[in-house]
């Protein structure tokens, strides 16, 4: 039997489609991110790691041009001028004296003309330093370090951006569960005071019962504002990591449950000593405070260039109109109040900064380290211990609320139960996802965290 012909099939999925079309353009969804997808594109997007690959251009472009600072230089230098009145000598009559015979030497005024009104001078000059001192050697060392330390601010700055998109990804999927299970408890609260009314109007409770029940509805409720205000606020923080508008919507997947930690704390020292981006930025520095006391050091000594020039001009009288020359020129100042020398200490000074900044840096390492490897253990340990009072809160709700449905519990113990069992449901939630947060911590302090382990 033919129950649907073939043109009442088509229209039916031209329907659908309509209306498959109709929800895709009222409701578009990029569809949910993972936390691989969210580091790929705070790689690609994000502004801070844009800001330090421009910093590596500029001192790239810096050291380069402490380079070419130690080569010959050609320049053209060149003017042109006008006079309102030409360069000329002027002699009066009878300059020279009076002569019988001859009179007057000369015989009138004279005026000579020596030069043009319009002139031109162009030089070409060629200028190669020969000593200085060290001076334009060592800045261009320093520039090298300068450069060498950008690399490593760059590297850090992909790793700070990896480790708070995890944390702030983390966070957010934390922050969903905790207004679900706000909202989970106010509907609980709402349900047993449905309950506690019936009861009311029946004349089973006091109304001093029904309104401790309506109180504690109403600070579930407060929980579930707090809750969706704390999901908006680690929304927010994941987009603008992203470089997106903080209020976008975004979907995040749930990531599996954290490995166990193998390494021991001497281990994982090791590994942060060895691997962490601040620290070799910090001896980066200290390199380039070393050159710039080499810099300043320069200035004890005098400094030798050579300079070869070739000049054409204008055509005068007394000046040849076309010339070269060379040139060894010499400056070394003698007296200047011991300038260089405060400059050569403070120079010195700010190097055993970088050395001191160093040693406390280590410190602040293995601190560092200590404080994440701890804190996986102490996560992990909570972990078990706030399943297991979860597991008995969860058995005493369960019990308390038969006695209730029986007339053998009060009110207030439900209420006592429910309480019982939503601060420890938080606190296995909160549990798990330190575990998270702390294995994440100990990565980042460890320097683990690197643009290379992303598969893009």
């Amino acid at each position: 039997m033919k129950i649907f012909s073939t043109s009442t099939i088509s229209k039916y999925f031209v329907i659908l489609a309509i209306i498959s079309i109709a929800v895709a353009l009222t409701h578009p969804s990029a569809g949910a991110i993972t936390l691989q997808e969210a580091k790929q594109e705070a790689l690609r997007v994000n502004l801070d790691i844009k800001i330090a690959r421009e910093r590596v251009s500029e001192a790239q472009s810096l050291r380069k041009e402490r380079y070419a600072a130690m080569f010959a230089s050609v320049g053209v230098f060149g003017n042109l001028s006008h006079k309102d009145i030409g360069p000329r000598v002027d002699v009066d009559m009878g300059e020279y004296g009076t002569y019988s015979g001859t009179g007057p030497i000369p015989s009138r005024d004279i005026e000579v003309l020596i030069g043009e009104r319009d002139t031109y001078k162009v030089y070409l000059q060629l200028n190669q330093p020969i000593f200085t001192g060290g001076r334009l050697y060592y800045s261009y060392r320093q520039a090298g370090a300068r450069e060498k330390g950008s690399e490593w601010e760059r590297a850090q700055a992909v790793e700070n951006v990896l480790f708070n998109t995890e944390w702030a990804y983390i966070s957010l999927l934390k922050a969903e569960e905790m207004k679900s299970l706000a909202e989970d408890h106010e509907r609980t609260m709402q349900a047993h005071m449905a309950a506690m009314e019936l009861k009311y109007e029946k004349g089973r409770v006091a109304l001093n019962d029904l309104l401790k029940v309506k109180a504690e509805v109403a600070r579930a409720r407060e929980e579930v504002i707090k809750a969706d205000n704390a999901l908006v606020i680690a929304r927010g923080q994941l987009n603008l990591l992203l470089n997106r508008p903080f209020d976008q919507p975004i979907e995040v997947v749930p990531v599996e449950a954290p490995d166990p930690l193998n390494s021991t704390l001497d281990e994982v020292e090791k590994i942060a000593l060895a691997n962490r981006l601040d620290l070799k930025y910090a001896h980066a520095q200290l390199e380039e405070f070393l050159y710039n006391r080499r810099v300043a050091e320069s200035g004890y000594y005098p400094d030798f260039k050579f300079l070869a020039e070739y000049v054409r001009q204008t055509d005068q009288p007394t000046i040849e109109p076309e010339n070269w020359s060379v040139m060894l020129l010499m400056e070394y100042p003698l007296w200047e109040w011991g300038r260089t020398g405060h400059k050569v200490s403070a120079a010195r000074a700010v190097e055993r900064q970088g050395a001191y900044y160093i040693e406390a840096l280590k410190n602040r390492i293995a601190a560092d380290v200590r404080q994440a490897w701890f804190g996986i253990k102490e996560a992990d340990t909570r972990i078990e211990v706030s399943r297991e009072a979860l597991a008995q809160a969860e058995e005493n709700l369960r019990i308390v609320r038969f006695g209730f449905d029986k007339g053998l519990k009060t009110s207030t113990d439900v209420l006592e139960a429910e309480e019982l069992y939503s601060k420890t449901s938080k606190e296995y939630l909160q549990a798990r996802y330190d575990a998270h947060l702390a294995r994440a911590a100990l990565r980042h302090s460890m320097g683990l965290m690197r643009e290379e382990d992303i598969e893009f």
